[in-house]
């Protein structure tokens, strides 16, 4: 289930990352500076900022896997749509020559 309303083409971190050349936890990192996460209410675990959400920046995807020992477990991972990737390529630092 998506967290919003414009489901076009979206990027894992990992991938958007490559795209932007840099390293995905550059990437987590540089995201955290400009607010992109927020912690979840129940379980503290980084979440999309909903207000990077409803500018059609960031996505949530909740998933399922089923664990050997305990179960089904559910997940969100936050990915970045394609207005997001040039958001974040607008952000780049600029290096002085």
């Amino acid at each position: 289930m998506h967290r919003s309303a414009n489901d076009s083409s979206t990027h894992r971190i990992r991938e958007a990352a490559r795209q932007l050349n840099v390293g995905d936890r550059t990437l987590r990192r540089r995201m955290e500076q400009l607010g992109a996460f927020r912690p979840d209410g129940t379980t503290g675990r980084r979440r999309a900022n909903p207000e990077w959400i409803r500018a059609g920046l960031l996505v949530e995807r909740e998933e399922q896997f089923t664990h050997p020992h305990v179960g089904p477990q559910w997940y969100v991972r936050v990915e970045i749509t394609t207005a997001g990737l040039d958001y974040l390529r607008q952000q780049r630092p600029h290096t002085a020559a």
